[in-house]
């Protein structure tokens, strides 16, 4: 590795130690934020990517989010119980293939969470500087890169290449 290497490793390795915490509590606030309206994250997501249109089928929606299809299975069977998504025919007719759609009142209680994540970034910006303002809104596209998303398609996901098992790793 050369000196421009080991240089962008320090700069990135410096500037992953300054935004971290900040990052971390800010994501534990949203998480909390207006906790009687706010859904868990990952069931906030899977209702964003199922209000887009149609329905998706569990193992993509596990793919997007980088979630096993077990765990995802729980997270749409939490939602199921709640009445927030429901089953949905699979286009092709494989029985094998679960389909989920988003219902009213999902859509309903997912406005419901953003508006309440929402507040509580409003309530943190009105505490900054116009100029402060500026800064952070001309860093957003580089928070969606970090996030790994596209903001000209959110709120889908496009499929994330699997992750190695750890029997897979060297």
């Amino acid at each position: 590795m050369g000196p421009a290497a080991e240089t962008e490793d320090t700069r990135a390795s410096e500037l992953a130690a300054l935004i971290r915490v900040p990052v971390t509590i800010l994501a534990d606030a949203l998480r909390r934020a207006g906790s009687s309206q706010a859904l868990p994250s990952a069931q906030a997501q899977t209702l964003s990517q199922l209000s887009a249109g149609e329905p998706m089928s569990v193992s993509d929606l596990a793919g997007a989010q980088e979630l096993a299809v077990s765990s995802m299975t729980e997270v749409v069977q939490r939602l199921e119980r709640k009445g927030l998504v429901e089953r949905a025919e699979d286009h092709d007719g494989d029985r094998r293939r679960v389909f989920v759609a988003i219902t009213p009142e999902g859509l309903y209680r997912l406005r419901e969470s953003i508006a309440a994540r929402d507040s509580l970034v409003v309530k943190r910006l009105e505490g900054l500087e116009d100029h402060e303002l500026e800064l952070l809104a001309r860093a957003a596209p580089l928070l969606w890169r970090l996030a790994r998303l596209d903001p000209e398609i959110w709120p889908r996901i496009p499929g994330r290449p699997p992750r190695p098992r750890s029997r897979e790793l060297p």
